[in-house]
Formats: structure tokens, C-alpha cells, sequence
């Protein structure tokens, strides 16, 4: 695991492994994504709810809630969920798939967990006039203005751009780049546009990942101070509101299994004292059961820093 933290004054806090690891950060960028799209008025000019414009930023668990957002926002658009290319796959969230399983019923692209971002990205590009048709291309302007946000918030002039899991254009960055943006999540102008953001999704832990997803779980008790955002392959990045000022905090799992996350931040909070009030001991050291539900070992951090 290689995590960075930076902190107020954009000091380097503390670092795990190699900080300077380069990583994608995948749905992590989802809030700045959402950035570009509010820019351009989309929470204004479709009369968004506060619930609607949190799960544009989500990694959803394809809950009815998700899915009744994402077609509202679809309708006050005046868009098809035809238009949307991030694909289908079976919902994240373990209950509603297994229901779904159980029912014989197919998901389809609302369940995608990224549908909200790509509704977002639509509405975005409807609203400036410029094409829905290959909106994922990076060439596009939509993406274009996606990517300088991405630069200015990193600080970074040159950025190597990938494919998402959902199509989209995906950025690569070093570990302690995504804290730093992370870091500047937290620290927004009141009244500005990405304070916009950490407010609607603060307050709708919900809507931007499910129920007893760890995102929900930890935004809903940092009360408001606390804003968790995953990306696939083991990412996750955090922007906490301190009494010492904000800070932001990004780690990234070597193998990709998401089985480390929990552990791994709880640890790293628990050190700068800043986890907040919870009964989070099955994260902090989950158990690890096999196929008869024995118990058969547990996962915990070894700081050697």
C-alpha cells in the first residue's frame, strides 16, 4: 500500500510506501469530473436536486434511490439513458443484486455505478451545444475542460490519459497529486462551486455510494467533515475538515483488492487522530471467513514508518 497525506499549508503530512507512485485515480476524480459539469450551469439550468447532483458524483450501488435519481436527471434533460456509454454491469450493491439475481431481472445501464457521471457529462455537453455523440472521447471538448480541471487541481501540465471502466477518459497521477486535489476539496471557498460539491455530497452520503457501502459509512459519521470517494484497483481518496485545517489523503492498494482499504485508512486516521465516532472495529481488522464461514485469519496494518 503507498498513501500521502497533505496538509494545510500543502506539507506533506505523512507517507506510506511510495508516494510518488503513479496510479490512475479512476472514480476518485469523480467529484472534479462533476466540477466541469456545474461549470457550465447544469445545476441551474435543469433544476437539479440536491440528491440528483450527489449522485452525478457517485460510484452508486444501483439502489432504487440510484436508479430513480439517474432518470429523473434524464428527464429534466430531455435525455435518453440510449445516449449513455458506460455499459452495463450487475449493481455493486450486494442486496439489490442478489434480489435481481433471484427475480431473473437484467440490469441495465442505470445500474452502471458511473450512469450519474455520464448523465452529468451529457446534460454538460446539451447545454453548451456541442455533440452527445462521442462525448467519451477525449478529444471532446466536454473532456477537454474535464482534463484542465484535473491539471489545475493536481498541478500538473502534463497528464497521461487512459480509459475508465466506464469508457470515460481516466487520469494518471501520483499518490500524493490525488491528496493534493483532495486537499483543495476540502480547504473550497464558501460559496464556490467545488464547495458546492463537498456540500451536496457530505450531505447525501447515500447517494454517493449505498447502504453499508464504506464511503456512505464514513461520510455519514464525519458529519459533514468527511468526504470519501473510491476508485477502483484499490484507490481511495478522502478531503477532512480538521480543527487543525483541511487535509487531504489518497492510497492507493498495490494488488488492487479493495479488502485493504478499510484497514489501511482506519489506520491512517486512527494516527492523525481524525477518525471519527463509530463502532468501525470490523473495518479497522475484518475477518477473514472461508467458504463455511469459519473463521480463518483477519487483516491488520504493520506501520513500519
Amino acid at each position: 500500500m503507498s498513501a500521502a497525506v497533505i496538509g494545510p499549508s500543502g506539507d506533506k503530512v505523512s507517507n506510506y510506501g511510495d508516494s510518488k507512485m503513479y496510479s490512475y485515480i479512476r472514480s476518485a476524480a469523480k467529484p472534479f469530473q462533476l466540477l466541469s459539469a456545474l461549470e457550465t450551469g447544469l445545476h441551474t439550468e435543469f433544476g437539479l436536486s440536491d440528491e440528483e447532483i450527489a449522485v452525478c458524483s457517485s460510484s452508486h450501488s444501483g439502489e432504487e434511490m440510484h436508479v430513480e435519481a439517474v432518470k429523473s436527471i434524464l428527464e429534466k434533460t430531455g435525455l435518453d439513458s440510449s445516449l449513455l456509454g458506460c455499459g452495463v454491469h450487475p449493481p455493486l450493491g450486494k442486496e439489490v443484486r442478489h434480489r435481481m439475481n433471484k427475480e431473473g431481472s437484467a440490469p441495465t445501464v442505470l445500474h452502471n455505478n458511473c450512469s450519474g457521471k455520464h448523465t452529468a457529462m451529457l446534460a454538460a455537453a446539451k447545454i453548451r451545444g456541442e455533440p452527445l455523440e462521442g462525448y467519451l472521447n477525449p478529444a471532446h471538448p466536454l473532456q477537454q475542460r474535464v482534463l484542465e480541471l484535473i491539471k489545475k487541481y493536481s498541478e500538473e501540465d502534463e497528464i497521461r490519459v487512459g480509459v475508465d471502466g466506464c469508457s470515460a477518459p481516466v487520469f494518471y497521477l501520483t499518490i500524493e497529486k490525488m491528496a493534493l486535489m483532495y486537499r483543495k476539496l476540502a480547504e473550497a471557498e464558501e460559496g464556490s462551486l467545488l464547495n458546492y460539491i463537498w456540500e451536496k455530497l457530505t450531505s447525501y452520503p447515500l447517494m454517493v455510494a449505498g447502504t453499508g457501502r464504506f464511503d456512505t459509512l464514513l461520510m455519514t459519521a464525519g458529519k459533514g467533515n468527511i468526504l470519501s470517494k473510491m476508485g477502483a484497483e484499490g484507490v481511495q481518496c478522502m478531503a477532512i475538515k480538521t480543527s487543525k485545517g483541511p487535509i487531504g489523503l489518497a492510497l492507493k492498494v498495490h494488488d488492487g483488492s479493495r479488502r485493504a482499504v478499510a484497514p489501511a485508512v482506519f489506520h491512517i486516521l486512527d494516527k492523525m487522530g481524525v477518525t471519527p465516532e463509530g463502532d468501525f472495529d470490523s473495518l479497522r481488522r475484518p475477518v477473514l471467513k472461508n467458504h463455511a464461514g469459519t473463521d480463518v485469519g483477519w487483516i491488520e496494518v504493520s506501520d513500519d514508518n
